[in-house]
């Protein structure tokens, strides 16, 4: 939608036909395969690029001549962008973003490439944005040590430039990797333009290589296909078409698909792409571990919560570095239907009140997280009278998400 102020998507269940969604490509692949471009120039060409807001700052960061690059709200923007213009000889930008964007850690990954001769200073607070970077030559002489607790975009971003560095790169991943899903894709990425990878649990190698000539073709974002399968789950009559996916995928979250089997939702594998029909719920206890998948774990999360579902999860713990404290926002959002999200160890358990007026007019903050908007939107299935604050915040990843949700026909006000 063009202005997101004030709309009233209304006419509970107006479509009566089955529907067929076209979802943006993916922004984790998008955003790594415009950094093996910037590399290789015209010898990789991106079909089905990301529109998101995130790769589109990308897109402008990359072609900008500007000293000072705003990344906005996007922080595997900005730790991609660290990395590449740490190695890009000559080059002198200050790497910047929003106040979100301040808050998050970057210390790993500056220190890693420091390490490798990086020239990279801070400007305010040590260990955060703003930088400031001199571009020159990176060499590798001993392996390079990086805490894989906190994000993989750390990883990643050291991964899309380890062929231009001198010297064989060498990581050693410290603590217990985070969203491994995500490196196997930069790794698999790679591969495809022909860069030779060595990975073990601990340690992964990559020697100075040229890129070789590759077509990528972004597959479609699971997850924001998640999105779709709340809304099935929480009771939408017909058949949901998601066009383009398939079972075979770089994407971690594309086990959503298996996930969602529990709460109800089949998902039939097609040459165009992939299914959703109903199926039995399983009402016993669960535990998900969204250790590898945590952009899903609010999808997961709000949809037990709205089918009252003796299900808990773990894994949770970089959600709060996100876009938000992801853990404390749904907390928040999730007691307003009566839900309370509580941990114990490590483990998050769902513990619902007795009683609930499903017709009581409820106000869902969205944090200036793009997630929180979209994985509380479905909840218009089970509560007639929903508001979502500062709906325009889904453009950091899906900006037709709401021209899309439109043709469910559901009760919901934007504002």
């Amino acid at each position: 939608m063009k202005n997101n102020s004030n709309i009233q998507i209304s006419n509970l269940f107006l479509a009566k036909n089955d529907l067929q969604i076209c979802i943006p490509g993916s922004k984790s692949e998008s955003n790594r395969s415009l950094i093996i471009q910037a590399f290789a120039k015209d010898r990789i060409q991106i079909q089905n690029l990301s529109n998101s807001d995130d790769t589109l700052a990308l897109i402008a960061a990359l072609a900008s001549t500007n000293k000072e690059i705003d990344c906005g709200h996007a922080g595997s923007t900005f730790r991609f962008l660290a990395a590449y213009f740490a190695c890009c000889e000559g080059k002198e930008v200050i790497l910047t973003g929003s106040t979100q964007l301040k808050n998050r850690p970057m210390a790993p990954l500056i220190a890693a490439l420091q390490a490798l001769g990086a020239e990279i200073t801070y400007l305010e607070q040590p260990g955060f944005a703003p930088i400031h970077i001199k571009g020159k030559k990176l060499s590798s002489s001993q392996p390079i040590e990086i805490d894989s607790s906190i994000s993989s975009q750390f990883i990643s971003a050291l991964l899309l430039i380890a062929a231009q560095i001198e010297n064989d790169l060498s990581l050693k991943l410290q603590q217990n990797s985070v969203s491994k899903t995500y490196i196997q894709m930069t790794i698999a990425l790679l591969n495809e333009v022909g860069i030779a990878v060595s990975a073990d649990q601990e340690t992964i190698k990559i020697s100075q290589q040229k890129i070789q000539f590759h077509i990528f073709h972004i597959e479609p974002d699971w997850s924001s296909a998640s999105y779709w399968y709340a809304i099935k789950a929480l009771g939408f009559p017909n058949k949901i078409f998601l066009k383009g996916f398939k079972k075979e995928s770089l994407q971690g979250d594309s086990c959503i698909a298996k996930f969602m089997e529990n709460f109800g939702v089949q998902t039939t594998y097609h040459s165009d792409g992939i299914e959703l029909t109903s199926k039995s719920i399983n009402i016993s206890e669960m535990l998900f571990d969204c250790i590898n998948c945590p952009d899903i774990a609010q999808t997961l999360i709000t949809t037990a919560a709205a089918m009252r579902l003796p299900y808990s999860f773990t894994g949770l713990q970089t959600l709060a570095h996100k876009e938000s404290n992801r853990t404390q926002a749904l907390k928040a959002e999730l007691a307003k239907i009566g839900a309370e999200l509580k941990e114990d160890k490590g483990i998050f358990y769902l513990n619902y009140t007795n009683t609930y007026d499903f017709q009581k007019p409820i106000h869902f903050e969205t944090y200036q997280d793009h997630r929180m908007a979209m994985c509380l939107a479905p909840l218009s299935l089970k509560w007639t009278n929903v508001t979502i604050e500062n709906p325009s915040v889904v453009q950091k990843s899906y900006r037709s998400f709401w021209d899309d949700f439109a043709t469910t026909g559901l009760t919901l006000k934007l504002q």
